[in-house]
């Protein structure tokens, strides 16, 4: 019985996600934005700040897919939990949703994407998916600090901040952000392509910087960033974790 309430729970969220993408995109005639990067660069508070704004159609995306793209991005030893599995499913759903429905059709459309120094955003993302990642819940492992960084070191995909660009945003949206130089002053870089209007932030410039680019970049009179999903402020954080690791 217990089995079978979950399977109901899990087809429930399923269509509810479908039925909420829908409505975004056809409520209104306005172009729709998709913050779309590699997880724990800092889309999380441009996400709520542009929530706070009512900005719609609004979406948040770690990667876009084709139909046919049946490629894994998780852990398959972690599939058999089912908020993990929970998790996959809406994601991939949501990525072959906004691909079919707006970038293969070529519909106009405003991405947002940020990157992010790779060392501190890969530590950040495996504690954050720690779960995903290990099998187990943060708060109910019991790992040594050895044993966490054998996993990190030994299954953790530490590629992903240097090849993301090339796999997950060139391929579907047709845009070699490498061929344009990154005004590493200025901060963050606009690129027009196609269908296509691009913002690209670099997640250690100023908020004031951020705030100004995207409000230029939406027509907003004025943006704020509003902070959330601080890992400071978790007990998994960057930095606690490394000083786990380490012994001190």
């Amino acid at each position: 019985m217990s089995k079978l309430l979950d399977n109901l729970t899990y087809l429930r969220k399923i269509v509810l996600q479908d039925i909420k993408l829908r409505f975004r995109l056809y409520a209104t005639n306005q172009t729709p934005i998709i913050i779309y990067q590699m997880g724990k660069v800092g889309s999380s508070s441009v996400m709520k700040s542009l929530k706070k704004k009512a900005i719609l159609p609004l979406f948040h995306v770690h990667f876009l897919l084709k139909n046919a793209d049946n490629r894994s991005f998780y852990n398959p030893n972690v599939y058999e939990i089912l908020s993990v599995k929970l998790e996959r499913e809406m994601l991939l759903r949501q990525g072959k949703f906004l691909y079919n429905k707006i970038i293969a059709p070529k519909k106009q459309v405003k991405i947002i994407s940020l990157t992010r120094e790779p060392i501190g955003r890969n530590v950040a993302a495996f504690f954050q998916n720690f779960e995903r990642e290990t099998g187990k819940k943060y708060e109910q492992s019991n790992f040594t600090p050895q044993e966490l960084r054998d996993i990190f070191i030994n299954f953790f995909p530490h590629s992903t901040p240097l090849d993301w660009f090339d796999n997950y945003f060139k391929p579907f949206l047709g845009i070699d952000v490498y061929e344009y130089p990154f005004p590493k002053e200025q901060g963050y870089l606009r690129i027009n392509k196609d269908n296509v209007d691009l913002l690209i932030l670099k997640l250690e410039t100023s908020d004031s910087v951020k705030e100004k680019a995207i409000a230029e970049f939406l027509g907003l009179k004025e943006f704020k960033l509003v902070r959330t999903n601080v890992g400071e402020d978790k007990n998994y954080g960057s930095s606690v974790c490394l000083m786990q690791w380490t012994g001190l």
